[in-house]
């Protein structure tokens, strides 16, 4: 029987969501107030680059071109005519460039790029006066646009890597700096035909040798895997006290690196959420019922683990913010009447049954699990040989292996925890409890 087609309102769901994942990936994984000025956007693809050395794709060398190309040409179409940019936007767009034209040159040959180098010499000769920049000069240099010359073997969005801050032009204002924010704005506006075909997300992790694309791959997988069944080593579900505030962190003097296209920024979702951001999942119907309970005598042999994902849930989790406490926050102030997609909601421990610690992160291993080192996951050890990121995907990245278990006792996940989470955003009206995804008691629902 053909599948059903989805109404239009649910593709329209669908897509708003999909638009908002591109955009939170592309803005990197900072608060959307940070200011993206020349020192972030190089700390930030300094690390990029180092993560594609090695991989099978396109060269540092080559994605380097791309960008400096691109944002060149996307300053050129605003510098010139009545309606140009001003000196103090072009300072700042000017900044953002030499960094992408200096990754150019560094990541290429110089034979290879020798159009650049005249072309910063011309601007240097031309503009620059007893140390400081003739802005306006500058400009009129820019309008000219790339240099004819400099070949680039063309590369589409989606391989060019964190902060493409080209996109957040048109809406930048005089004297204002670009931001997280502007980034994420500009990525989410892109139409879909031409966010889909030219953006995904970027994550240095290698690349399957499968010749199907890598979403058809996974979800080839997911599926396979969706029927079996994965067994928890718990005993009863419940493991941690009562209890389930912060307390003081065992992370003190270790070092956590999350995946955040740089060093020192913080979680996506660090922020308060802004009145300005867009609206991802408008709901009206009414809550689902709760689904019946499991069978009396069923037993845990029969059952999967009701800590795997449950029934219907396909949201992919990226398991790199650095600061749950703030990302909770921010969650409960999601504008009202708008419940927050599942995303945001379970990429926090508690949801899985764990603690945040004063710190703003959940315990975590002292050295990374070779699948979360190369995804840039922060690794959660959950008291069970499989770290958190590893148990929820089955195991589909491969055995949870290679990491060093914190000091002392790990608590394993409790239904305490998740439960009170979740309560607490159906109380704030933000998040209807998950029925269809859960029991009553916490406990997920099993895959039919």
């Amino acid at each position: 029987m053909p599948p059903r087609a989805s109404s239009p309102a649910a593709q329209e769901a669908t897509e708003r969501l999909r638009a908002e994942s591109r955009a939170r990936q592309l803005a990197g994984s900072g608060p959307l107030t940070d200011i993206i000025d020349s020192k972030v956007l190089k700390r930030e693809l300094t690390q990029f680059y180092l993560g594609q050395e090695g991989q099978q794709g396109a060269s540092p060398g080559r994605i380097a071109l791309n960008r400096a190309k691109r944002s060149l040409e996307s300053i050129a179409e605003v510098a010139k005519g009545a309606r140009r940019i001003s000196k103090a936007v072009t300072r700042t767009l000017w900044a953002l460039l030499l960094v992408e034209l200096k990754f150019a040159k560094k990541h290429n040959v110089a034979a290879s790029v020798g159009s650049i180098e005249r072309f910063l010499q011309t601007v240097t000769s031309e503009a620059r006066r007893d140390s400081s920049w003739d802005i306006g000069k500058v400009r009129s240099l820019l309008a000219r646009g790339w240099p004819e010359d400099q070949n680039v073997d063309k590369l589409r969005t989606r391989e060019l890597g964190p902060l493409p801050w080209w996109f957040a032009i048109p809406d930048l204002k005089d004297k204002e700096p670009v931001r997280r924010q502007n980034i994420y704005d500009s990525v989410f506006r892109l139409p879909p035909s031409t966010a889909t075909s030219r953006i995904q997300p970027t994550s240095t992790t290698s690349r399957s040798a499968s010749s199907r694309p890598a979403r058809e791959a996974a979800g080839a997988t997911n599926a396979a895997l969706r029927g079996a069944i994965i067994l928890d080593d718990d005993g009863d579900g419940t493991y941690a006290p009562e209890n389930a505030a912060a307390s003081a962190s065992p992370n003190e003097g270790r070092q956590v690196t999350p995946w955040r296209f740089g060093s020192d920024t913080a979680a996506p979702f660090a922020v308060d959420m802004p009145p300005t951001a867009p609206t991802l999942l408008p709901s009206t119907a009414p809550p689902l019922p709760p689904p019946p309970a499991p069978p009396p005598g069923a037993s845990r042999r029969t059952q999967p683990s009701p800590w795997l994902p449950p029934g219907g849930f396909t949201v992919d989790l990226k398991w790199n913010i650095s600061d749950y406490h703030a990302h909770k926050r921010m969650l409960k102030k999601w504008p009202r009447g708008q419940h927050i997609p599942d995303g945001p909601v379970w990429e926090h421990p508690n949801a899985h049954g764990l603690k945040v610690l004063a710190d703003g992160l959940p315990l975590t291993n002292k050295k990374p699990c070779i699948n979360c080192s190369k995804r840039f996951y922060i690794c959660i050890p959950r008291g069970s040989k499989a770290c958190l990121p590893c148990y929820w995907e089955k195991g589909s990245q491969g055995k949870c292996e290679g990491y060093e278990a914190p000091d002392g006792v790990v608590e394993k996940p409790d239904y305490k925890i998740r439960l009170q989470y979740l309560r607490e955003l159906d109380e704030a009206g933000v998040y209807p409890f998950p029925h269809h995804y859960l029991y009553e008691d916490g406990r997920a629902v099993a895959v039919c």
